[in-house]
């Protein structure tokens, strides 16, 4: 049997490995970069083709430093998982032999039964086989990173798109921000930290569970009793600290009624349950939670987890501008990379400030490890603090000599946490308790907004809202991070479920501007906002006859429609195709929908003016 807070910090020595290399390749990409594009726009407006083999060297040279850390990385790994393992068994057993040597059995030691050792081996043999994936994976993730971001950086600046300053704060943004990813076979991505923390706590739950389970079958026993700890997730919370029968009788089917041997039951990804043997008669050491009392510390220790993350994320970024920071040949790049790198670290300081606040309101204990990312030193978390400090001061100046400066709502946030799938993806995301919108707006936990990003926001929707024209049934809005977005759209509209997906890229106008550039009304902040807002007025109509039970049949039936109107439109001596380009590749693609929309944002928008 082993203590849940023990499964809980288990896989910490090699999640550290894992974040040591993350931090270390994010490091050598941005190194890289800034080789490639930090020297000037003379050096990125070269030919094409000079440009492209040359980024396919620096990716050969990336790729060759990127194998030599994942090197030092798994024999590190290797150690502490076999420590792991071979510790979490010893313990897990010392406990169950002794609770098997107060009725009078003798359990074999664990070092001399070949099977429980054979057991651990394979075990620890398939842990390391998913680091290896990992990694694997993440070596190509890393490559097309580099030389994506670098063709981004080359396209936005020799097509005028962006200044090439503001190119290559995209560029550094883009990777400080999102990392490298692990991609499972499913598609599902994740960060290798994460990915090795699930890997290695499964591990080592599974092994210890196998090693229990033989040691049972080797004393001929039936009951098993399992674990319980407050905040368990609520599928968890329901079989927590009972004792269960391996074969059923008297008590309840031990595999049935905990899922054991699933990925979502006792033992799977990321539980931290355990379970040993149990005797009639003696007491149950586990405590019963009220189900209330359990759900409202889940959500609680959920958002300690949401917050923690958000913290090591920062770390990450703001060691990735300094690199930037210190391989810019260019002054003026500097200068403005300077002030990306002060803002990160002035919010670095607020997502400390704020996590030490929610602990303490929350009586949580802070848990400094969970906050602490590789390579971040005294070295490192004093140079931050400087540039905090700059940027506050900086602020404040700026404050002074504006003191007519608008001041914007600041954001609340509800304490309850909602659940929500985009693909396979899970969103853990807040309603906006305050927002100015006549509907409901959540905020994924992943997302940070300034107050005057998201008033901006709130007045695009409800701008959007008043040109199109109705207010009955409004959609849910929903801002999630670009990652969580995946399929790269500024907006979306769901008209099944009734959701407006908002890109949380769109507080940026730049970018917003940039990513709408193929749009009608490319320079209308407005022009994503209205196109969505038209497919919902769509789908509302559509509502009136029918319900929206399947959006493929939903848009085949409207794209009829739509393109009876298109083909009005041409019978009127109406070119289609100057519609703007989006419209017209939705058009050559069939989806007649999306060109009627474009056609509708022009009408609306030019009549606005």
């Amino acid at each position: 049997m082993l203590d849940p807070n023990y499964l809980l910090h288990i896989s910490e020595g090699a999640e550290n490995v894992a974040e040591q290399l993350h931090t270390e390749i994010v490091r050598r990409i941005v190194e890289r970069i800034m080789l490639r594009i930090g020297r000037g726009d003379n050096y990125i407006l070269t030919a094409q083709d000079k440009w492209q083999l040359e980024n396919l060297q620096q990716a050969g040279y990336l790729l060759e430093d990127i194998q030599k850390e994942i090197s030092k990385a798994t024999k590190l790994q290797q150690t502490e998982i076999a420590e792991a393992m071979e510790e979490a068994g010893v313990k897990a057993l010392d406990y169950d032999d002794k609770i098997y040597q107060q009725v009078g059995l003798s359990p074999t030691p664990l070092t001399q039964s070949p099977e429980l050792i054979r057991l651990m081996q394979r075990n620890y043999s398939a842990t390391m086989g998913e680091w290896t994936n990992f990694t694997r994976t993440m070596t190509g993730e890393a490559q097309k990173l580099f030389i994506n971001e670098l063709d981004k950086a080359y396209t936005l600046v020799s097509t005028g798109a962006l200044s090439y300053t503001a190119a290559v704060k995209e560029v550094i943004n883009n990777i400080a921000s999102n990392g490298v990813t692990v991609t499972y076979p499913t598609g599902h991505a994740d960060t290798i930290e994460t990915a090795t923390l699930r890997a290695v706590r499964t591990g080592v739950s599974q092994a210890t569970a196998q090693i229990q389970l033989a040691r049972m079958d080797e004393m001929n026993h039936d009951l098993v009793i399992v674990s319980s700890h407050l905040g368990a997730r609520p599928s968890h919370a329901e079989w927590q600290g009972k004792i269960y029968s391996r074969t059923g009788t008297k008590y309840p089917h031990f595999q049935q009624s905990t899922g054991y041997g699933t990925v979502t039951g006792l033992c799977g990804a990321n539980c931290r349950h355990s379970f040993g043997p149990y005797f009639e008669g003696a007491d149950n050491p586990y405590e019963q939670y009220d189900s209330e009392e359990n759900r409202i510390q889940y959500e609680k220790e959920q958002r300690q987890r949401t917050l923690e993350r958000r913290i090591r994320d920062t770390k990450r970024e703001v060691m990735a501008k300094k690199e930037a920071v210190d391989s810019c040949k260019d002054d003026k790049l500097k200068f403005e990379l300077d002030m990306e790198y002060q803002r990160k670290a002035a919010l670095l300081k607020k997502q400390n400030a704020a996590y030490n606040d929610y602990c303490q309101r929350n009586n949580l204990r802070p848990l400094s490890d969970r906050i602490q990312v590789a390579k971040w030193d005294r070295q490192q978390a004093a140079a931050a603090r400087g540039a905090a400090k700059r940027y506050e001061n900086a602020k404040f100046s700026h404050t002074l000599k504006n003191q007519d400066v608008q001041e914007y709502r600041p954001i609340e946030r509800s304490e309850s946490i909602s659940t929500q799938f985009r693909g396979e993806k899970e969103i853990s995301m807040r309603k906006i308790v305050n927002t100015t919108y006549a509907g409901d707006v959540y905020i994924s936990d992943a997302v940070y907004l300034k107050p005057k990003e998201m008033h901006t926001i709130e007045k695009s929707i409800n701008d959007a809202l008043k040109l199109v024209g109705d207010s009955i049934n409004l959609p849910k809005c929903m801002i999630i991070s670009p990652d969580e977005m995946q399929t790269g759209a500024v907006c979306s509209y769901n008209a099944v479920k009734n959701i407006m997906y908002i890109n949380s890229v769109v507080a940026d106008a730049e970018k917003l501007l940039s990513l709408q550039k193929d749009m009608a009304c490319p320079n209308n902040p407005l022009s994503t906002y209205v196109h969505e807002y038209i497919h919902w007025k769509d789908a509302q109509n559509y509502r009136k006859n029918a319900e929206i039970i399947s959006q493929a049949d939903y848009l085949k039936t409207l794209r009829v429609k739509c393109k009876k109107k298109l083909d009005e439109l041409e019978r009127e001596g109406y070119n289609i195709f100057e519609i703007s380009q989006y419209a017209k590749d939705a058009y050559m693609r069939e989806k007649y929908d999306e060109t009627w929309t474009e056609y509708r944002v022009g009408q609306l928008l030019e009549r606005r003016k």
